[in-house]
């Protein structure tokens, strides 16, 4: 009996009494997130693919090669992962296991926030709907009772201020949440092909994990990147943060100068749509998730053209081709 289908859960060819089964993309993908202690709609949030999407992934239930690249980053794994899967080989880490999990956990930590605060928001919400009802019904009686009234208009007044105040603290937490989802993403990238560099962004990922992270977790992530880069990411800290380490992780660093980063996002989603609704004509109409996500793309093409710009530079080059434009 031969079950077939490249998605299939396994495939299982029988040769006599020989039986081989060979693991799925889903197999590995499902093995992997569990390993790194994600659920699905975590790992979903990390590769910015829809929730769904990653579930078809996991159960083998669709090809979805346009979206691999960004679940293979968000996985840690290294470039060409399908292929080793297809092969039945386990695909490589970027980094190690445990030194991975710590960095998820801080990155999620950011994402658990807003979701925290956006569930505020909502019973917030329902609450003062709640409010609304009961003056509406207490304004139809007979023989209103205005001191009640001047009761509720005050808790809907104090509802509508603390609801006010907690959507400009969401906005900001969603902005750092998709900001640093963008930092791990790069990150993980500059490590996987080699191009790490110390611009503002690695300095700001370096900065946010030794302050998160607890000293022996940030270690491991130092000797990781020492060992793949030899690039010492204890360079990019300001000396305060360098100094705020326990003392065997403060000796022997030297400094790293910064690359300047040539292109991000402004400060809030509200002036990211701002800009893109003055570049391009109807941009106003955008989802905010769809805003922040392209605001988290231009910062990452700026970074990988000053990394071309770099290498370029390194190497003595007079000129640099990007596309069909070329720089003197």
């Amino acid at each position: 009996m031969q079950v077939t289908g490249r998605w299939a859960a396994d495939t299982v060819s029988r040769m006599g009494d020989e039986v081989r089964t060979t693991k799925t993309q889903g197999y590995y993908v499902r093995r992997r997130r569990e390993a790194l202690g994600l659920s699905q709609d975590s790992a979903a949030w990390l590769a910015r693919v829809a929730k769904t999407t990653f579930r078809n992934i996991e159960g083998d239930k669709v090809e979805e090669a346009r979206t691999w690249p960004q679940v293979e980053r968000a996985l840690g794994w290294r470039p060409g992962s399908e292929d080793m899967i297809k092969m039945g080989l386990e695909p490589r880490s970027v980094l190690s296991d445990s030194v991975l999990r710590s960095i998820v956990k801080v990155v999620l930590r950011y994402q658990e926030i807003a979701t925290l605060i956006r569930q505020e928001c909502s019973i917030a919400e329902r609450r003062l709907n709640e409010l609304h009802a009961e003056r509406g019904r207490v304004s139809t009686e007979p023989d209103a009772d205005q001191e009640a009234i001047s009761r509720i208009e005050y808790e809907i007044e104090r509802s509508e201020k603390y609801i006010h105040e907690r959507e400009r603290t969401l906005e900001l937490r969603d902005y750092n949440a998709f900001h640093l989802q963008s930092m791990y993403s790069g990150f993980l990238y500059g490590l996987a092909d080699g191009t790490l560099a110390p611009a503002l962004t690695t300095h700001e990922f370096a900065t946010l994990m030794a302050r998160a992270m607890q000293p022996g977790e940030f270690e491991s992530l130092v000797t990781d990147v020492i060992n793949i880069t030899g690039m010492d990411i204890r360079g990019f800290l300001d000396e305060d943060v360098l100094q705020d380490l326990p003392a065997n992780l403060r000796n022997g660093v030297q400094r790293v100068e910064r690359l300047p980063h040539l292109m991000r996002p402004p400060a809030s989603p509200v002036e990211n749509r701002l800009v893109l609704s003055l570049a391009v004509p109807g941009a106003e109409n955008l989802d905010e998730s769809d805003v922040q996500f392209i605001a988290a793309q231009v910062t990452e093409v700026a970074t990988a053209i000053a990394k071309a710009f770099v290498r370029a530079k390194a190497s003595g080059a007079t000129q640099i081709q990007m596309g069909e434009t070329k720089r003197g």
